[in-house]
Parts: C-alpha cells; sequence; structure tokens
C-alpha cells in the first residue's frame, strides 16, 4: 500500500497514482510500460477496493490528462519508488523531468 504520508487523503493518493500512470505512459522509450501500467492499474484497483471507496475512474483519468507533463512525471517518480518499480524507469523519468526543466519560461525575480 502506498504510504506516501498518513495525512494525504485517499483521493489524493488515487490522483497521485493516476497522474504516475500517465507519466509512466509518457515513456515510449521503456520497454516493459505495458506490464509496469497494468501492475500500477491493479494496484489502483486494489487500493479503491480496500478503502470501500467510490470513484469513476475514466473521470479521474480525463481530470488528470489536462495536468502539466512535469505533474505527470513526478507522481510517476513517486509511483515508482513507493512500488519499487525497476530502477531504469526512475532513470527514464528523472532523465525526462530534467529536460521539460529546460523549457520552463517561468520569470525568476
Amino acid at each position: 500500500m502506498i504510504d506516501i504520508k498518513d495525512k494525504i487523503t485517499n483521493d489524493e493518493k488515487i490522483n497521485i497514482i493516476i497522474g504516475g500512470y500517465l507519466g509512466i505512459d509518457m515513456c515510449d522509450e521503456y520497454n516493459l510500460k505495458l506490464y509496469v501500467l497494468k501492475e500500477i492499474y491493479e494496484y489502483l484497483n486494489d487500493l479503491i477496493k480496500e478503502n470501500n471507496m467510490i470513484v469513476d475512474i475514466n473521470e479521474k483519468f480525463e481530470e488528470l490528462k489536462k495536468t502539466s507533463d512535469r505533474n505527470k512525471i513526478t507522481s510517476a517518480i513517486i509511483v515508482c519508488n513507493k512500488l519499487k518499480l525497476p530502477i531504469d524507469l526512475s532513470i527514464i523519468l528523472k532523465r525526462k523531468l530534467k529536460e521539460l526543466g529546460q523549457y520552463d519560461n517561468f520569470e525568476r525575480g
């Protein structure tokens, strides 16, 4: 079970897991992507069942698809670490996050 922090609600956990799923889905260069996505999806369903939650997963996916790539990849790194997914996937995600950082247009002041 993801124990990201006890202070995080189940709804927030679901958002992180789905965001992580979407972030990993962006990693086309990772050969075992489908296996990992299946594992995350099963984990998400287990979390929902264990907590007797009523959640429209499709609606959550559509909502979180609108978030930035940076948020999706950050969530993917969190999920990767908590589920002890392969280290090579973490490396790919961190590289993607670094690449995204090169294109930020934030004003620093």
